[in-house]
């Protein structure tokens, strides 16, 4: 209800408006009768008035909720993927956005951003995959373009034992600026090469054990194999930032049907 909306309400032949209501005249006439009509119809249009009132302030209510529940409802993470030259970095990131694969794909020489949406948990969740040059890591860059990194996709070719070593390297530069707070996946690029691979997922999981990174494999042709990797290592921080209860309620099989039977796209 507007503050110009008016409201009146009648009986009879008499009848009565919120401008009204103030009004000295209504309550001067000699006739008892009419007074006593005129003061019925104030009291009506007083509960009148409330109620709209009270329905305005319910609508209004719900839509402030909604909105606020949409702002945080709304779940992005930021991911930087990092690796040697000629490593798949950005055929990886191509893959992953855009569905599209091309062998004469140039490494990136600063930085690009690859967005996606994936529905994790029965939520939506915007994915930034930001291809990250290996010389920008030794560069004084502002702490700050670092703060909201969820995690750091780390590519190798593994069909090169170079490749892989300076992957290694590239991230143990970058884990020092971290530290251990943010999680870090090793990915083996390009395991449909299978009798080109020189570099083995055991190899890639002995050669991490001390750095608290997990290993997986991939290829950038297959556009499964992409997304099952970037799934798992999405959906492991996303649960892991729940709290217990949320925990259980995702183990139950609860959470999905709280979010309209949804189907999730997991692996936990």
């Amino acid at each position: 209800m507007n503050g110009d909306d008016d409201i009146s309400i009648s009986s009879g032949n008499l009848s009565i408006s919120n401008s009204d209501i103030f009004k000295d005249e209504l309550y001067e006439s000699n006739n008892q009768e009419k007074f006593k009509i005129y003061r019925s119809l104030v009291k009506e249009l007083k509960i009148k008035i409330i109620s709209n009132i009270e329905e305005t302030l319910s609508i209004e209510k719900e839509i402030r909720k909604q909105s606020l529940f949409n702002k945080y409802n709304v779940i992005e993470y930021k991911f930087l993927v990092i690796g040697d030259h000629s490593s798949g970095k950005t055929s990886f990131c191509l893959k992953f956005s855009k569905n599209k694969f091309n062998l004469e794909e140039k490494p990136s020489t600063q930085i690009d951003c690859y967005l996606k949406t994936l529905i994790l948990f029965g939520k939506e969740i915007k994915i930034y995959l930001i291809d990250f040059n290996e010389d920008l890591i030794n560069k004084n860059i502002s702490n700050d373009f670092y703060t909201d990194i969820k995690g750091v996709f780390a590519l190798f070719d593994s069909t090169k034992i170079k490749n892989f070593e300076k992957t290694l390297n590239i991230m143990k530069t970058l884990k020092e600026k971290l530290g251990n707070v943010i999680p870090f996946l090793l990915i083996g690029n390009k395991n449909d090469l299978k009798y080109l691979k020189v570099v083995s997922l055991e190899d890639a999981k002995h050669k991490t054990k001390n750095m608290k990174c997990e290993c997986k494999e991939s290829n950038s042709i297959d556009e499964n194999s992409v997304n099952s990797v970037v799934k798992y290592f999405i959906s492991n921080i996303y649960y892991n930032d729940l709290d217990d209860i949320e925990k259980d309620k995702i183990k139950n099989g609860i959470l999905i049907k709280e979010n309209n039977g949804r189907k999730d796209e997991i692996n936990i």
